[in-house]
């Protein structure tokens, strides 16, 4: 169960990290194909250890908007918009949901 967690928390705070390189970068480079298999490995584990499909998405994704709003709060410096935090807690509600649910 905690491995559910924990994989998609990866994967998408990689995700949101090569975004943030690549918004600032001129070029894409070539390790950032490492951050991919990251990524593509974080969200296979995060199916196959999660309850089921559409909770591991939806685990990926809401870590993925988490991890999008803190970025662009604290570090891009960009105002936050309701249908963000709106996402985000949807994304939440449905992963409470399927998680108990099962």
């Amino acid at each position: 169960m905690i491995s559910s967690l924990i994989w998609p928390l990866i994967a998408g705070v990689t995700a949101v990290g090569l975004e943030l390189y690549y918004r600032n970068a001129d070029h894409w480079p070539w390790w950032a194909a490492i951050g991919g298999v990251v990524i593509t490995y974080g969200v296979y584990r995060a199916v196959h250890d999660g309850p089921t499909f559409l909770t591991g998405i939806a685990t990926f994704q809401l870590f993925t908007m988490l991890s999008r709003v803190v970025a662009s709060v604290l570090i891009l410096k960009e105002q936050l918009s309701k249908g963000n935090l709106v996402a985000a807690v949807g994304l939440l509600f449905v992963v409470i949901v399927g998680r108990v649910w099962r």
